[in-house]
Formats: C-alpha cells, structure tokens, sequence
C-alpha cells in the first residue's frame, strides 16, 4: 500500500514538472496589452524564472537588485547549445573587448564562439 501511494505520487509529480508553460496571457489573467492591466513585476519574475525552468532554450540570471530592491534579471532565449555556452561567449567577448588580444589568441577566440557549426 504505501509502496504503491510513494509511486503515484512521484508519477505525480513527474505529470505536474513536465507539464507545459502558460502563456503569458493565462499566467496574468488578461490580455496582454490590454487597455489599463499591467502586469506586476514580481509576476514577470515568477514567470521568467518558469520559462527558464521548463525549457532548455531559456536562461534565467538575477544579475542584482534594483534601488527599490527589486530583481533586476537577465533573460537569454536562444539554441539550448548557446545557453549552455553563454558564460564562454561572456568570457570571449570581454577578452575581445578589453584585453586586447594578439593575432593567435584573437583567431582561437573565433575559432571556438562561431555561430554556425
């Protein structure tokens, strides 16, 4: 009996973690862009941080806080190979920018952030 409640239960909750994304308008409850509703930031948060728990193609980074505490995101949709490899193209990029680098190390940068495959 309890062997057979602890399985239906993580079926359970298998169904409820797999289960689709909202749409924006069904998360907020209205239209979006409808004539005077707005959403609430706090609200966009939750379903950003949703969006990128439910797909692959999604990141989601709190890079801080705003002057009224609020968080102020990031939020990357691209190729799930691309998410994985933000952090890398980050961390080219600031070295093309700021390091100055030489020939060699310019043409590895390349080489390695191309955008086709």
């Amino acid at each position: 009996m309890v062997r057979g409640l602890a399985a239906a239960t993580v079926c359970f909750l298998g169904l409820a973690w797999s289960a689709p994304l909202q749409t924006p308008e069904q998360f907020a409850g209205f239209r979006i862009g409808s004539d005077k509703n707005l959403v609430r930031w706090d609200r966009i948060v939750e379903y950003m941080r949703q969006a990128a728990a439910s797909s692959p193609r999604v990141k989601f980074e709190e890079l801080g806080k705003t002057t009224n505490g609020n968080p102020f995101i990031a939020v990357t949709v691209s190729s799930p190979d691309t998410c994985r490899g933000c952090s890398t193209i980050a961390t080219c990029s600031a070295v093309g920018v700021r390091a100055r680098p030489g020939p060699r190390r310019r043409r590895q940068l390349i080489e390695n952030q191309r955008p086709w495959s």
